[in-house]
């Protein structure tokens, strides 16, 4: 069922008429008016008359999603998540330190979750509704660029570290900060996050730079990474992201990456 607890936006004094949220495709970066998560999703829901912007996931929340089982059948037993106005954490919760945090991404919740207690070792939960819709629950999938997984090595192809930079180590590793599986036969990955995080510094330099576009018609990104890792890889990814995810209507052959440390 759908929830009705997700706040419609206050209507602006002069107007009368209500929000009305549309799906249309645009080219820029937005942060989601539901999760306060920046995204680079191309499409989404925005309202003229507010000038706010949701997720496809975040525009109709429901109540309660049962996940799909996801990498390493971490959730085979039909786990119910819970819909909650921010990360919930019981009193007597035995990990604090990392219970706001959401499990796939490593970074912190700063509004709405899905919720889960783990009553046998008094543990809870929490992920972003967008990472929800990754692992896929009640008929909802969010395309996913790559196949999840659940490790900590090799180190990722962006940040150059077993975790993001903000996560919290006291997590555990086999089930929290998960990554995707690169294609390229050399058991690769990239943290969920640095997938974002890259995504969001190309949409930024393709769109808001008036100078991107050079002589020749081909199209400058410069990108800033954390290491200094295989820039063939990280051209790869993004080339493969702009035609596939961010769906623009770029040619990939026309990019040229420049990474900055």
């Amino acid at each position: 069922m759908a929830t009705n607890s997700v706040p419609t936006p206050t209507p602006k004094p002069v107007a009368r008429d209500p929000c009305k949220f549309e799906l249309k495709k645009y080219k820029t970066v937005f942060t989601c008016y539901v999760c306060m998560v920046e995204s680079y999703d191309t499409e989404r829901y925005r309202c003229n008359h507010c000038d706010r912007a949701r997720h496809k996931c975040c525009i109709q929340l429901k109540d309660a999603i049962q996940l799909k089982p996801g990498p390493n059948l971490t959730f085979i037993n039909g786990f119910t998540f819970t819909l909650k106005p921010k990360p919930h954490t019981a009193p007597d919760s035995r990990n604090q330190e990392w219970a706001d945090y959401c499990i796939v991404c490593g970074m912190l919740i700063k509004h709405y979750s899905y919720y889960y207690r783990k009553d046998t070792d008094r543990k809870d939960v929490n992920m972003h509704p967008g990472c929800a819709a990754l692992i896929g629950h009640d008929g909802e999938v969010k395309p996913r660029p790559y196949e999840l997984q659940v490790k900590e090595k090799p180190n990722c192809v962006w940040c150059g570290k077993r975790r993001p930079q903000g996560a919290p180590w006291g997590a555990p590793a086999d089930f929290f900060c998960w990554s995707y599986k690169l294609t390229d036969g050399k058991n690769n990955r990239i943290h969920v996050h640095c997938y974002s995080e890259m995504g969001i510094q190309a949409l930024k330099s393709i769109v808001q730079s008036d100078d991107y576009v050079s002589g020749d018609g081909r199209i400058n990104i410069i990108l800033k990474r954390s290491q200094n890792h295989d820039e063939n890889i990280l051209d790869k990814i993004l080339k493969e992201a702009i035609k596939t995810v961010l769906e623009l209507a770029v040619d990939p052959t026309q990019i040229i990456t420049s990474f900055i440390d």
